[in-house]
């Protein structure tokens, strides 16, 4: 694979040792946290590189076609050779191949396990087909990687990952100009969702389905695509694949040019579909869930969101396609018809992940009070520590919930704070005696049990630095 190049940024270099220390530190699962368009392919593609030149072989698995052909993409841009796994097309040997979830799934019988394993969009990693792939490799260093370690139903990544490495943050990737600045906008929609029952984590189909159909948000969406981005490529996520073709059609029907895609258009119309709108003969592309996870296009500039969730991690995958940078392109538009910068707040935000899962029965802040205030005036979103709005310059008049509630937020934002202090506190106990105080200050049963675990886990990954490297 001569005349192969492959440029990684400060932070992607960061992220790529981080994952080759947790290696040598005896890490066999490893999940990869980074921000839509922070580049998490380019990781793959070294470390897939750099492992083939060692004479080790690794599978890169995707979860959609689209996901794939822009993987394979990437790689032949970077002039490296690989191989694919996936329905109607030809199985090859090389060192390095792109697989289909669901087809690597149905021929693990003739695919040898892999050196490496590198998981893409990893937290749908719990679910049946890729738990089956998973298992069937237990000799594989497995490398997840992600922008949202979150399942709605609340299953632990624990389960899989041994360890979570946290790339950059958004903010700092905005302010590098790696990721671009953003404005969002939540024009009023008058829905009221708090009667919709929750399945399995999310909002019940059926439900907002009939809510939103009856709803104006369609034409509120056109309304403001004209008003603030008429030309410019935008992204529409909608409820189900007919409110998705209306929503194309009434684009349409006003002079914006838009189309529809959803799981059974055909997949040379689609490619055709998703090729024009990246050359700008469409302006507006419509689906339901089908372009949230790795679709690639910098040059989109806006997002309809017009499907509620409660679940985070598609709201961080939505927003998401239109924060890549692009020649001639000052900042990203989104338009949240539905309510859900309510419910999860900006793109900015930290967010605490954990490998362990939701607690059951544990309320988020963003559940109690919201995390965002909306202009009355111009519907621009703005922190809600600002009291005047940073586009119209109109002073926000304070509801009675908010005064009520904000008592109750700073109490969660001591709590934390005094997590974060524990933290660092185990972290600088050294002795068995020092770390027992702390285990006694916390509550815990057998403080002493606890203290031997903690000495006895930091041991073991000293003894495990001299572990084998992969690339």
């Amino acid at each position: 694979m001569s005349g192969v190049r492959i440029d990684l940024r400060d932070y992607q270099t960061r992220g790529t040792n981080d994952i080759r220390e947790a290696i040598r530190a005896g890490y066999r699962s490893i999940l990869y946290v980074g921000p839509c368009g922070s580049g998490k392919t380019t990781l793959m593609k070294y470390i897939a590189y750099n492992a083939a030149l060692k004479g080790n072989r690794t599978i890169f698995t995707v979860h959609r076609n689209v996901l794939l052909d822009q993987a394979c993409q990437e790689l032949r841009e970077s002039g490296i050779e690989h191989g694919v796994i996936a329905a109607g097309r030809t199985m090859t040997t090389e060192p390095i191949r792109v697989a289909s979830i669901a087809t690597l799934a149905r021929r693990l019988h003739y695919v040898k396990c892999p050196d490496v394993l590198v998981l893409d969009e990893c937290s749908h990693a719990t679910a049946k087909q890729w738990r089956k792939v998973i298992d069937a490799y237990p000799g594989a260093i497995k490398i997840g990687l992600t922008a949202s370690p979150k399942r709605l139903s609340g299953e632990p990544l624990g389960d899989i990952f041994d360890h979570m490495i946290l790339g950059p943050s958004v903010s700092d990737l905005i302010e590098k100009g790696y990721l671009s600045r953003f404005r969002i906008y939540a024009p009023p929609h008058n829905i009221d969702f708090s009667d919709v029952k929750k399945v399995m984590g999310d909002y019940e189909k059926g439900k907002i389905i009939a809510k939103v159909e009856k709803s104006k948000i369609v034409g509120s969406a056109v309304e403001h695509y004209k008003k603030h981005i008429m030309g410019e490529r935008a992204i529409a996520f909608c409820v189900s694949i007919q409110a998705s073709l209306r929503t194309a059609e009434t684009f349409n029907k006003s002079g914006v040019i838009a189309q529809h895609i959803d799981g059974t258009t055909p997949k040379e119309d689609r490619r055709r579909i998703i090729k024009d709108f990246k050359e700008n003969k469409i302006n507006v592309l419509t689906n339901v869930d089908l372009i949230g996870e790795g679709f690639n296009i910098p040059s989109v500039k806006g997002v309809h969101l017009l499907r509620p969730t409660m679940s985070l991690a598609l709201n961080i995958q939505q927003t998401g396609r239109a924060l890549r940078p692009s020649p001639g392109k000052s900042e990203a538009i989104i338009f949240d018809h539905v309510g859900n910068c309510s419910r999860h707040g900006f793109p900015t935000d930290d967010f605490q992940w954990s490998l362990n899962g939701d607690e059951k029965g544990k309320k988020k802040p963003s559940e109690k009070l919201d995390p965002i205030r909306i202009c009355a005036k111009c519907y621009i979103v703005f922190p809600r520590s600002m009291d005047i709005c940073p586009n119209c310059k109109e002073p926000y008049k304070l509801n009675a919930r908010e005064i009520k509630e904000v008592e109750g937020e700073l109490q969660e934002i001591q709590r934390r704070n005094e997590w974060r202090a524990q933290r660092r506190e185990q972290g600088q106990a050294q002795s068995l005696d020092a770390l027992v105080k702390i285990g006694k200050s916390k509550g815990y049963k057998n403080p002493y049990f606890w203290a031997r675990k903690v000495l006895e886990g930091r041991a073991k990954k000293q003894r495990l630095r001299e572990g084998k490297e992969i690339w």
